[in-house]
């Protein structure tokens, strides 16, 4: 009973550190697009929506994951892929502060599109 208690814990304490598949992926796709639009669209200046409008099928890639910018909602999504399967979709809206983007993660989905 005891050693059982123990393995328990020692699972338990395991999972703590175990990193969602996804985060890598995540900072990665936004600290790039964070950079991609503070330095071509200079943000204090700019629209952020109207630029990006204007560039149309545009997305950045990380491995099989890729971030775009979807222009009937006005946020920028993530398409996880990992190991050649769809994964997740998460939906991102974004506010300029200052010279930096903050993207808050607003929605997701585990199915294609939605």
């Amino acid at each position: 009973m005891e050693m059982n208690i123990r393995s328990n814990a020692v699972d338990t304490h395991k999972q703590t550190f175990k990193i969602n598949i996804t985060e890598k992926y995540k900072e990665y796709l936004l600290t790039e697009l964070n950079q991609y639009i503070c330095e071509t669209i200079l943000c204090e200046t700019t629209n952020v929506k109207e630029y990006m409008s204007s560039l149309g099928n545009f997305k950045i890639y990380f491995e099989e994951s890729c971030i775009y910018y979807d222009g009937n909602t006005d946020c920028f999504i993530i398409e996880y892929v990992i190991d050649g399967d769809f994964y997740k979709q998460e939906t991102f809206e974004y506010e300029i502060k200052g010279k930096d983007v903050v993207f808050s993660c607003i929605d997701y989905s585990f199915k294609k599109g939605d």
